[in-house]
């Protein structure tokens, strides 16, 4: 039980315990492991991941009950640790000067939702490709396309990362 003393140093171990979780939380993460292709080769990775869920899942809630301009959901990081999330995501931990800037809401009068108007395509999975800047260029390219065409095209990453020298 080795995951078990890791989940509890992460701060998982009031979800940890699988027998607990009721049945609806052990479907929902069979979907969830279903939908990304995963699977876990023992009964205590599995116990591990489940705990990292149930948290992400209450969170997820708790932020989706406090507002409704945005929605929350699962991806491929609700079992991962934060380590494990940031090492796919490439962060490099940095020591910030100031205090970051806040904007008042009223001062983006011309906001749009583009979500709603349909000009952007939905978000895609970067991996741990270290392109981020592909997949900028082309979710920047795809909307002005669909501002001057009004049709929608899904551009390829890969083919920026190819011809890039």
């Amino acid at each position: 039980m080795h995951l078990a003393k890791a989940a509890s140093v992460l701060g998982f171990e009031g979800f940890f315990h699988h027998n607990q979780a009721p049945t609806h939380m052990h479907e929902k993460f069979a979907a969830h492991m279903e939908a990304e292709g995963l699977s876990y080769g023992t009964r205590d990775e599995y116990e591990f991941r489940f705990g990292i869920y149930q948290q992400v899942d209450y969170e997820i809630e708790i932020e989706n009950n406090k507002q409704d301009s945005y929605r929350l959901g699962h991806n491929m990081f609700s079992t991962m640790t934060k380590a494990e999330a940031n090492k796919m995501l490439g962060a490099i931990p940095q020591e910030m000067d100031a205090e970051p800037a806040t904007f008042d809401e009223s001062s983006n009068g011309g906001a749009v939702d583009w979500r709603s108007k349909g000009g952007v395509n939905s978000v895609k999975n970067q991996g741990s490709c270290g392109s981020c800047w592909a997949f900028g260029a082309t979710a920047g390219t795809e909307h002005s396309h669909w501002r001057a065409a009004r049709t929608l095209q899904n551009l390829s990453e890969q083919q920026l990362v190819d011809c890039s020298t």
